[in-house]
Formats: structure tokens, C-alpha cells, sequence
């Protein structure tokens, strides 16, 4: 296509030559997109994505005549008119339609066009109730096996029994997400043909989010169902949210590789963890703690049980009570605290921690990060940890806590060199010059046990920009025969400066030269 003139392929149709079927399905969408839209044609079917991407600057609408549908493109539907929504990783379509049959064909093409790598999401459907439209129209295997997508999100309601049939025996791994809020998505069945076929599924599903519905009437999926799901060995992840009270239990002993859910702590008894089997490695728990007077005890026999098992390798944990606020004062958090300290130092494998919280509502760990700190020091795999940004105008600490908060992160940075502290919006945790400087000097003790060790010119030129502190540090930690620190740590510092750089040695001059044969041979490779 000519990137000059992204509407090559589409012919406007003159406002004067419109059908009376046309202005009709025109008139429905101006009310979606806020304007009178004009409606081009296809001069030539596409057959990429492309074709469609290079026209989504703006709404255009797109007449295809052998069905009579309108394709509108950046467009989210229009309330109460049929049609069917349709996104493809970032593209957004609408499609129009007198009938259900013509609908479900233009959404088989616009989803078997070709791609040029698989489409990392599809999602069909609004989930918002808007649309009359008949989803089981829709083929939903040869949809699919035209571009298989990473990740699925189905927002239908009444997903028939050969859907359901077609979505759970695909070949390939899907990522699928089913929101069974009203409105959103349910089985027509209940979901008995989906997770009868998941049962007989030899290969693994691939990952699955279920956002179940409080008092759905009927619900979407049959609560044995649900338990079932929760037993079976098929997925690599489940990402779960509000669970009847008897699947909480269920899912947290899940038999996948990571688990992430928002669970009611007021579901739980502090001794339903005595025997629990956690599996999954990769743990994300959202506590919802409103009406759980003992939500202490139960997030402290957690901690416990997790520091049993041994096995956790990233953890992200939050916790907030939207019922009753400023319940976590100090003295509130300090044996929970103490029990997630339990837990670190448990769980050797341990890899990524994320301790976040929700202003006023959360539990909040900035009055303990001193212990958490020092459990983090000589951890042997900690690599990340991520704690909650502050927020300026919700910052009710003293400048003089402040000071102590950057002073235990700078103790814990100058000790655990393999680790980095970022918010969750991923920036690093820092208050300036002190932690910058402890990563930049880093940087150059790991550049060079790692890359410059065996090539003289280059250790040369480190040294000659390596602050004295920090090659005193440097010397004192080298260890030749020791290990060396991962190439991924090193691509996550900021570059070091060119051999040849002059700027660096205007600043710093060596102190040490080298001389003799070992000056000539650098005087020979310069």
C-alpha cells in the first residue's frame, strides 16, 4: 500500500449516491463516533491487517457490500443497535449490520486477515450489554485458527456448547480471559462442555482469568464448575477474582506455575493454611480485608505457611479494608510484618518481591521497611523488589522519617549489590545523589568482573573513571575464581562511556599507569 495515501484502497461514496440502508446504518454510528461519518468502499478486499491499521487515524466507515455491514473503525458501539465489537491488539472496529448471520461474517474477515506476526490479543464482544446482537452466530474455531492470538477476552453472553467445545480443544495455548460480571460473558450451559472438554485436553491450556460475579443471577458459569477449573492440571496460570467463599481454598492450592487473585479474607480461617498446599511459584495475592476482625491473624498464618513451603520465587502481595480505614497503625502491621521477614528469609529462591499498598485504605509497610530492608541484604537471589511510589500531596511523613527511610535503602543497596528498589510505576526508588551514585558504582564493579576482567585495555580504562571509594570497593570485592554477576544486571545500568572518550579522561586522570611492557602494549592497541 502507498504510505502517501493510506486510503488507496477505499473509494468514497458520495453522500448523493448513498441507499436508503446505508444512511440508516450511517445515522446509527454518528451517534457512536459524535459526527456524520462519510462511508467509503473497498476499491480491492484487503488482505492484511495493515490494510485496516494504516486507515485507524480516525473513524472511517467502510460499506462491504456482499453482506450490507458497516466496518467503523475507532468506533465502540452504539447503545442498544446490533453490532459486534471487535479488537485486535490496539485496532478498534464496530461492526454493523441488519442481521446477525451478515455481523458474524465480516467479523470472520476482519480477524482471518493476514497478520504479519500473531496478534498479541483479540477481544469480541463489548461486555457492556449494548449490543443485541447474537454471538452464537459467531465460528469461533476457524476464527481463531486463522491468527491465533496470545491472549483471548471473550465479553459474550450465551457461549454455546459448541463454542464452549471449540474455545477449550484449540491446538495451540491460549491466554484466555472471561469476565463473568453481568453483562459480560456467561456459558449457555453453564460451562459444562468447556471443562468436560478441558478434562479430556492432552497438551496445556495455556493461562486463565475468570472475574466471577457477586450474586449474578443466573451466574455465568455453575459454581462446581469453578471447582473443577480450580483442580485441574492444565494451566500454566489462573488469575482469579472475587471466589465463592469454599473455592478460595481450592484456588489457592491450584496446581499452576502462577497464581494472581483478589480474595475476601472474611472466606478464611487462619487455620485453613495449617495443611494448605500453595504450588504455584509465581504468587500475586490482593486481600480485600473489610469485615475480617482477625485479618492479622490470617494474613500472619499465610506469611507462615508460605515460609513452610520454601518454594515462592516472586511474591506480590497487597492488602486494603475499604470498610474501616486507619486500622494498620504500627503496632497493626508489626507482627505481619514480622511474618513476611519469616517468610523472606525462607525462601531462598525468592526473586521478585512487590510489597504495594492503596493510600488510607491499605495496609501500609513504610514503618517496618527497616526489618524488610536488612531480611533483603545477604539474600541469595532477591533481584528486585518494588514498593508503592509516595505520593506528594499523601506523604503525611517528617522530613526527619524521610531521611530514615532513604538511609536503611541506602544501607541495603551498599550491601545486596544484585538488587534494585523501583515504585510501581517502575522508576527506581531513589532521593538523589546517594542511591544514584550507589548504582552508578555498581555499574562499574560489575562491568568490570564481568565483561573488562580478562581484557587489560578496557579494565584500564575503567579504573581510570571509577570514583576512589568506589575502586576501593572494587578491589576489596573482586574475586577471581567467584561468581560474576548476570549480563541481564548489566543491561539494566546505563552505558559505560567509550574507550576512546576524551571528555572522560579530561575529568579524571589515572593515578596509577601502567608502565613498561604493559604501557607499550597499550601505547601499540590505542
Amino acid at each position: 500500500m502507498d504510505q502517501e495515501n493510506p486510503l488507496l484502497f477505499l473509494e468514497l461514496i458520495p453522500g448523493h449516491r448513498l441507499t436508503a440502508r446505508q444512511k440508516k446504518l450511517q445515522a446509527v454510528i454518528s451517534w457512536a463516533v459524535q459526527g456524520l461519518s462519510p462511508i467509503y468502499r473497498f476499491r480491492r478486499i484487503p488482505t492484511h491487517i495493515a490494510d485496516l491499521k494504516q486507515n485507524d487515524r480516525s473513524t472511517i466507515a467502510i460499506w462491504c457490500s456482499n453482506n450490507e455491514t458497516l466496518l467503523s473503525l475507532n468506533d465502540h458501539g452504539s447503545m442498544g443497535v446490533k453490532h459486534c465489537n471487535v479488537a485486535i491488539d490496539q485496532m478498534k472496529v464496530a461492526i454493523y449490520g441488519f442481521s446477525d448471520a451478515a455481523i458474524a461474517e465480516t467479523v470472520s474477515f476482519v480477524c482471518s486477515l493476514t497478520f504479519s506476526e500473531d496478534p498479541s490479543s483479540l477481544r469480541i464482544g463489548s461486555g457492556d450489554g449494548r449490543s443485541n446482537f447474537n454471538y452464537a452466530t459467531i465460528a469461533l474455531a476457524p476464527l481463531l485458527d486463522a491468527n491465533p492470538p496470545r491472549n483471548l477476552d471473550l465479553q459474550i453472553t450465551n457461549l454455546t456448547i459448541e463454542q464452549s467445545r471449540d474455545l477449550a480443544t484449540r491446538p495451540y495455548p491460549l491466554n484466555l480471559n472471561l469476565n463473568l460480571k453481568e453483562f459480560c460473558f456467561s456459558f449457555q450451559d453453564g460451562g459444562n462442555a468447556f471443562v468436560n472438554a478441558l478434562e479430556h485436553r492432552t497438551t496445556p491450556f495455556g493461562s486463565l482469568s475468570m472475574t466471577l460475579g457477586n450474586n449474578v443471577t443466573p451466574p455465568g458459569i455453575h459454581h462446581n464448575n469453578v471447582l473443577r477449573l480450580f483442580q485441574m492440571e492444565k494451566f500454566d496460570r489462573l488469575y482469579v477474582s472475587n471466589p465463592d467463599r469454599d473455592c478460595v481454598l481450592p484456588l489457592l492450592a491450584a496446581k499452576v506455575n502462577g497464581l494472581e487473585c483478589y480474595i475476601h479474607a472474611k472466606d478464611i480461617a487462619p487455620s485453613d493454611f495449617d495443611s494448605l498446599n500453595i504450588v504455584a511459584k509465581d504468587l500475586n495475592v490482593k486481600w480485600n480485608l473489610s469485615h475480617a476482625g482477625n485479618w492479622s491473624d490470617i494474613l500472619i498464618a499465610f506469611f507462615h505457611r508460605l515460609a513452610t513451603l520454601c518454594h515462592v520465587e516472586k511474591l506480590a502481595f497487597s492488602a486494603a479494608n475499604w470498610v474501616a480505614i486507619h486500622v494498620f497503625g504500627h503496632d497493626a502491621v508489626a507482627p505481619v510484618a514480622a511474618a513476611l521477614v519469616r517468610t523472606i528469609h525462607s525462601n531462598p529462591a525468592l526473586q521478585h518481591l512487590e510489597l504495594s499498598h492503596v493510600p488510607t485504605i491499605g495496609l501500609d509497610w513504610t514503618s517496618h521497611m527497616q526489618s524488610i530492608f536488612q531480611s533483603l541484604e545477604e539474600h541469595p537471589s532477591i533481584r528486585t523488589l518494588i514498593v508503592s511510589e509516595v505520593i506528594p500531596f499523601r506523604d503525611t511523613r517528617t522530613d526527619e522519617e524521610r531521611e530514615e527511610y532513604f538511609s536503611w535503602l541506602e544501607h541495603l543497596l551498599s550491601r545486596n549489590h544484585y538488587l534494585t528498589v523501583l515504585d510501581t510505576s517502575g522508576q527506581r526508588v531513589t532521593n538523589g545523589s546517594n542511591i544514584d551514585k550507589i548504582y552508578r558504582d555498581r555499574y562499574y564493579h560489575l562491568a568490570a568482573t564481568k565483561s573488562a576482567y580478562q581484557h587489560f585495555r578496557h579494565t584500564v580504562h575503567l579504573l581510570s573513571i571509577l570514583h576512589t571509594d568506589a575502586l576501593c570497593q572494587f578491589m576489596e570485592n573482586v574475586d577471581p575464581g567467584g561468581g560474576v554477576a548476570s549480563q541481564s544486571v548489566l543491561e539494566s545500568e546505563a552505558q559505560l562511556p567509550a574507550p576512546n572518550s576524551p571528555t572522560v579522561f579530561l575529568k579524571r586522570k589515572l593515578t596509577m599507569q601502567p608502565s613498561g611492557d604493559e604501557a607499550k602494549k597499550v601505547r601499540n592497541e590505542s
